[in-house]
């Protein structure tokens, strides 16, 4: 993944015009294609099994962008393709967790899968996520990128297993639950978390199944008619409340 173009000074770091942010949002239930023979969690567990079984749902096969279709990811994609226009393709990236695939780009081609970390508990989670290295893939993935969005839920936000290596010129911004702030520690970038729970939805006047999506979006929205907003965000990510 590229970096973002960064010109540094004393005082604040500026963001060119082709500035790239990442984006990390997590996997739906609500999926595209729901044929009854879609993956479990056991073909997961075998590669062999994994690839015979990813054949038999070849009809199904779509990039992973196309394959969620619950509210937050829904959203997301519009706000990603607002950003898109206003700081050109290749501006934006998106990264999804999955609890079947692991940390996955946006354009991975994936099959129908019936797994979530929602269902599971603590421990099994954590195991889970360190079989399929999320950890390892999180922090490979936003090496080198100054901002950084998280829109995870608590489990998928566990899953991550912070803290993982970061650089005080990297802001990253977290929309998670008061119950998830836990999760979030130890981390040398510029930090803020945004807190959701059901007096969030009802201020923004949406559900909050998808508020993150939503918020993204709303964000893409400001940024879409003053693009210096990206970069004042950059530096004090608190002013992302002022935008969205």
């Amino acid at each position: 993944m590229a970096k973002l173009s960064l010109t540094t000074s004393s005082t604040s770091t500026s963001l060119s015009h082709n500035t790239r942010v990442l984006i990390i949002t997590s996997c739906t239930r609500e999926k595209r294609f729901k044929p009854t023979n879609q993956l479990t969690l056991e073909d997961f567990k075998d590669s062999a099994r994994l690839q015979s079984r990813s054949r038999e749902l070849a009809d199904f096969a779509c990039p992973a962008s196309q394959m969620y279709t619950g509210l937050q990811h829904l959203r997301v994609i519009e706000g990603v393709e607002l950003l898109r226009q206003s700081f050109g393709q290749k501006a934006v990236d998106l990264v999804i967790v999955s609890a079947g695939y692991g940390l996955i780009p946006e354009n991975q081609i994936i099959v129908p899968y019936e797994v979530t970390f929602n269902t599971m508990k603590g421990y099994e989670v954590v195991e889970w996520s360190k079989f399929l290295e999320v950890h390892q893939a999180f922090e490979k993935a936003i090496f080198g990128y100054d901002l950084v969005f998280l829109l995870l839920g608590e489990n998928y936000l566990r899953s991550l297993r912070l803290p993982v290596i970061t650089k005080p010129e990297q802001t990253l911004i977290f929309l998670a639950s008061k119950s998830s702030k836990s999760y979030i520690r130890d981390l040398t970038a510029k930090t803020f978390i945004m807190t959701l729970s059901n007096a969030e939805a009802k201020h923004y006047h949406y559900g909050l199944v998808g508020l993150k999506g939503f918020l993204i979006k709303q964000f893409a929205k400001s940024v879409s008619t003053e693009t210096e907003i990206l970069e004042r965000v950059y530096n004090q990510p608190k002013n992302f409340l002022q935008f969205v």
